[in-house]
């Protein structure tokens, strides 16, 4: 039972991805798309390497590579497709499928799956802000590097898409981390890129290859396509960031009492992803407000390097006062915005994982069937109460 779906108080917002400004792309559109680019060109006479999202994102991959097979076939120059994992685990069986189609045996592509911590990464270069980048050198084998990828809102590095397909997707687990402690600057949240240290240090990146990098940025609301740009990758980006801008942000004008932030599929499967629906959510919320946080986790904490170091500390001053950049270790920035939320409101959790999980991360459970009562006691009490739908994508933005 979602939000949505309960008796909501009068006067609850709801708040989700725009659909209205434009209908998804089907595969004719796709192709189209294609075609006016300069791709065919790119891909019929470059060697050429195809880059896509791993299961960890909602992005519908599988439609480009249909549409690259029913227009070229296996009239291409594409030599490899690379699954951008990161620092994340491999896909299953089931899970590449699902990513792919199986379309790499029609394109004649073989799959490579990228491991952060292969001994065989190649270091490139150390860049301006100290991070030293290691990357998989399979990219060094092509004259063309082609990002398929989304574009929305992301809690720290203002959006995903763009460079991150190749940084962090390609980087070695030590690269990401570096590039992560930067995290904890004020300038990285959702949306912010022109001061975001995060991105400014993956694009500083590209001057160490000399591989031509082309985007094929799409904005897709789960399995649909609604925006589709294609071309060099930072020119690409920014025009996909534009159009993502218009489905995944609204604007509030007034701080709330209660968000509840309904985080969808693939992200609500752990609590390492499903933390991106707070970041996305929390600058709309009122300071001793409440955030309530609908998501399942069914596989658990997810990436446990937050959580075994959040276990070392009993309270959220300790943590503030602890984690620093200097001393970054993989995932102190979900640490520390656990501690910094704690602080400061009153943190609960609709969600499968333990009372022990819940407790370490400074929140307390709500039963999914005492929801629709909770709220009710909420809005008695005069409290202002959103509901954020999709929120591991949609971002909303305190304007006041």
């Amino acid at each position: 039972m979602l939000p949505q779906e309960i008796n909501l108080p009068v006067g609850v917002d709801i708040y989700q991805p725009n659909f209205e400004y434009s209908e998804p792309l089907d595969n004719s559109a796709i192709k189209s798309i294609l075609k006016k680019s300069d791709f065919a060109e790119i891909i019929q006479n470059h060697s050429s390497l195809l880059v896509i999202n791993d299961q960890f994102r909602s992005t519908p991959s599988v439609q480009i590579l249909r549409a690259i097979y029913e227009l070229y076939g296996t009239d291409h120059k594409i030599g490899g497709l690379v699954i951008a994992t990161g620092t994340h685990p491999a896909p299953n069986k089931e899970q590449l499928e699902i990513l792919t189609g199986r379309l790499e045996t029609k394109l004649n592509c073989p799959i490579i799956i990228h491991d952060s911590r292969s001994a065989d990464l190649k270091y490139i270069g150390t860049s301006d802000r100290g991070t030293e980048f290691r990357i998989n050198p399979i990219i060094f084998d092509y004259e063309y590097i082609i990002a398929i990828n989304s574009v929305e809102p992301h809690f720290f590095a203002g959006y995903t898409g763009g460079i991150k397909s190749i940084f962090p997707g390609l980087a070695a687990y030590d690269t990401v981390e570096t590039n992560h402690s930067w995290a904890l600057d004020e300038n990285s949240y959702p949306t912010s890129l022109d001061e975001n240290p995060v991105q400014l240090d993956l694009w500083n990146a590209t001057k160490f290859i000399d591989q031509k990098l082309i985007g094929v940025q799409m904005v897709n609301i789960h399995n649909e396509i609604y925006h589709l740009s294609i071309g060099d990758l930072r020119t690409s980006f920014k025009e996909a960031v534009d159009f993502s801008n218009k489905i995944y942000t609204h604007q509030l004008k007034n701080k709330v009492d209660v968000v509840v932030s309904v985080v969808y599929p693939p992200l609500d499967d752990n609590l390492y992803q499903a933390q991106k629906g707070i970041e996305n959510t929390r600058s709309v919320l009122k300071e001793g407000g409440e955030m309530i946080l609908f998501a399942m986790c069914e596989g658990g904490i997810g990436n446990t390097a937050f959580y075994d170091t959040i276990l070392t500390f009993d309270n959220p001053d300790d943590i503030i006062s602890s984690i620093k950049r200097e001393k970054y270790k993989f995932g102190d920035h979900k640490v520390k915005k656990f501690a910094t939320l704690a602080k400061n409101n009153k943190f609960s959790l609709i969600t499968e994982l333990s009372d022990k999980e819940i407790k370490s991360v400074f929140g307390n459970r709500i039963e999914i069937e005492r929801l629709e009562h909770y709220l009710n006691e909420l809005s008695d009490k005069n409290k202002s109460i959103i509901i954020v739908l999709d929120s591991g994508t949609l971002a909303l933005q305190y304007s006041g």
